[in-house]
């Protein structure tokens, strides 16, 4: 059984659009797909319409997409909530429009996707701190948990069930692995767009830095949850990194066309590693820059080389 995971990442979800067209030219399709945040989006408009077609129309979803149209206005209007009290820079209804206009008309809740998926979307209670998983109940509406997931603290506000505030997934499970697991997957194709160990170019906004904060100490998390599935008999799991584009910041929507691209030839050039039967590339590690004076880098021991 073949399972899809994205992983969060803000306007880099792009890059996974373009990932998953490569898969699909590969011949390669999900039995199941798992998303966070922006991955959560891309999971839904997948299941959705999980043919070559709805994967090719996923990648026009992001060449498409425009920083007017998810994030409108400008400084001061982010500014104004700010001093208003407001819970997040950016306003829910546009990433609501948005969402909702890439999910056909007929689908309102999980149970309307096609039987021959199925999606499964994590959020985080913002209250306990506790993940909680949407696709087990067909009645569960796709829209709002969508939105829960999507909601990156500080960026969008909470979406609310009763007295409950639920956030972002990726908070807890950026790249929910584990979830394509447990649910049968044998066979795992997560694609990454967060921060893997990598060196990225200086965070420019308050938000880029809380996303870059949050997928830091995340990363370190993925570290244990690969070697979780490593540790599995039966399971291979294709942990595929796709480094970001630098003109373009976390939240800059404005760079569609160019991120898929760089999906698109990430994925396709780990494919072409596969069937040539290269060595799988080495798991993720921390790349340094100069240290500052009087420092040192340090790994724990368990991701150090060697005796």
């Amino acid at each position: 059984m073949i399972a899809f995971v994205f992983s969060g990442g803000g306007s880099r979800g792009a890059m996974e659009a373009g990932g998953v067209r490569a898969l699909y030219e590969a011949g390669i399709r999900p039995d199941i797909v798992v998303g966070s945040s922006a991955g959560a989006m891309n999971a839904a408009f997948l299941a959705a319409d999980p043919s070559p077609q709805g994967a090719e129309r996923l990648c026009a979803i992001w060449q498409q997409a425009t920083n007017r149209e998810i994030i409108p206005g400008g400084l001061l209007r982010k500014a104004w909530r700010l001093i208003g009290g407001k819970p997040s820079i950016f306003a829910q209804e546009p990433l609501r429009d948005f969402v909702q206009r890439h999910i056909p008309p007929g689908i309102k809740t999980f149970g309307d996707l096609p039987p021959d998926i199925r999606l499964y979307i994590t959020a985080a209670n913002l209250q306990t701190g506790a993940l909680y998983l949407f696709g087990e109940d067909p009645a569960a509406p796709l829209l709002d948990a969508v939105l829960a997931s999507s909601a990156f603290p500080g960026g969008f506000p909470p979406v609310v069930y009763g007295r409950w505030q639920y956030t972002d997934g990726g908070v807890i499970a950026n790249v929910p692995i584990g979830v394509a697991l447990d649910k049968g997957a044998t066979t795992v194709y997560a694609l990454d767009v967060a921060y893997t160990g990598g060196v990225y170019g200086p965070a420019r906004d308050i938000l880029s830095i809380l996303l870059r904060v949050v997928s830091i100490m995340l990363h370190h998390d993925l570290l244990a949850e690969l070697a979780y599935a490593r540790q599995q008999p039966g399971v291979t799991v294709h942990h595929i990194i796709i480094r970001g584009v630098p003109s373009a910041g976390d939240f800059d929507f404005d760079h569609g066309e160019e991120m898929v691209r760089v999906g698109y030839e990430t994925v396709k050039e780990y494919l072409a590693g596969l069937a040539a039967d290269a060595p799988p590339p080495p798991p993720p590690r921390q790349e340094a820059a100069p240290p500052p004076p009087g420092a040192r880098l340090w790994l724990p021991p368990w991701q150090r080389e060697g005796p």
